[in-house]
């Protein structure tokens, strides 16, 4: 019979002279990995109009300054489309929807939807925090509603000395994408997956790296 040990003949696993080797359980490293940042192929032209979109909001914010509510900023950037001759729609009621069905006493009211300029719909938020994931996933789910490519979470931020905040959303080969405009490149927003999970020991902080 072979020793056990290290399974040669001549002798038995108590006589063994070979040396122990040690059995290393792999772990899985709970490191997520980043996504890489992708170029994405969007017309120049609807580029150019991505930027005259974050000028107004820009003219809004410098005007009104720090201290509003998410509506006054809302209708100011309504005024500023209204004289640029842009055809918008604000405060649009939307059903939630489930497998066909409307789900009952729930609606949403997205902020800005624009229309022959570029198909594009604006959320706008006031508040002393970063742009989270939560709020461009209410921006992505109008844009799925509603069948737009092009979409906008616009924070006209309270905190003193933080600039305007604008993370752009576009759909791209069927997938929703963070964009950055100046380099053309981005990145996928990650969805549920497909199985649950009964424990919070994965959560992340939800908090924004644009």
């Amino acid at each position: 019979m072979p020793c056990s040990k290290c399974k040669k003949d001549g002798h038995n696993r108590a006589t063994c002279v070979e040396p122990e080797v040690p059995v290393v359980e792999h772990v899985q490293s709970k490191q997520k990995s980043k996504p890489v940042d992708e170029v994405i192929d969007i017309p120049e032209e609807d580029r150019i109009k991505f930027r005259k979109l974050a000028a107004l909001c820009s003219e809004v914010a410098k005007t009104l300054g720090k201290g509003h509510t998410e509506s006054v900023y809302q209708h100011a950037l309504c005024m500023e489309l209204q004289t640029h001759g842009i055809a918008y729609s604000f405060e649009v009621p939307m059903s939630i929807m489930y497998k066909g069905h409307t789900i009952p006493h729930n609606y949403q009211r997205l902020d800005v939807i624009i229309y022959d300029y570029l198909p594009f719909i604006f959320e706008f938020k006031a508040n002393n925090c970063a742009i989270k994931n939560c709020d461009r996933w209410q921006l992505v789910r109008y844009m799925g509603s509603l069948d737009k490519p092009y979409g906008a979470v616009v924070n006209f931020t309270q905190k003193s000395g933080r600039p305007l905040l604008i993370s752009v959303i576009v759909r791209h080969e069927g997938v929703y994408k963070k964009y950055n405009v100046a380099s053309g490149k981005g990145r996928p927003l990650v969805d549920y997956g497909y199985s649950a999970s009964l424990t919070d020991d994965d959560c992340d902080s939800d908090t924004s790296d644009d």
